[in-house]
């Protein structure tokens, strides 16, 4: 406590030797300068043109409902042209979420075993597959 109020008399001092007032003097503010570091700001990338981040839905019900969903980021698919990827499931409904909706440089297909029978992945639109068929593949298509 005694070291604090040291403090703020040597403030007040320090105040009282800057500032100087007599009949014809302006009036002026001098107060001390504080300054201050900046806390580090998180800037977020602009993804209005940005082909990624894309993401892929594999869905196990109709409608694209992301809960029911497995996320696949197509980042990972840019070098995979023709290379057939097998899901655990049963495949219903995909789509393709990219904020920026500006299209990929490939397309991406969901197909039946061994990628045969294939139906390209709209981007931001889901599309319920074929009721007849089991989908349970997707590739990339360059």
């Amino acid at each position: 406590m005694r070291r604090v109020l040291t403090m703020i008399a040597l403030s007040f001092a320090s105040l009282a030797q800057t500032v100087s007032a007599g009949p014809l003097s302006p009036v002026t503010n001098d107060a001390p300068i504080v300054r201050s570091t900046p806390t580090a700001i998180r800037v977020r990338p602009d993804t209005t043109n940005a082909t990624f981040p894309a993401t892929l839905l594999l869905c196990s019900t109709a409608n694209c409902i992301q809960n029911d969903c497995a996320h696949f980021d197509l980042i990972h698919l840019v070098n995979l042209d023709g290379v057939c990827v097998t899901g655990n499931f049963h495949i219903v409904a995909a789509q393709i979420v990219q904020p920026s909706n500006s299209g990929l440089p490939f397309e991406v297909a969901v197909g039946t075993a061994g990628c045969e029978n294939r139906v390209l992945v709209p981007v931001n639109d889901c599309v319920n597959l074929p009721s007849n068929e089991v989908f349970t593949t997707f590739e990339a298509l360059n």
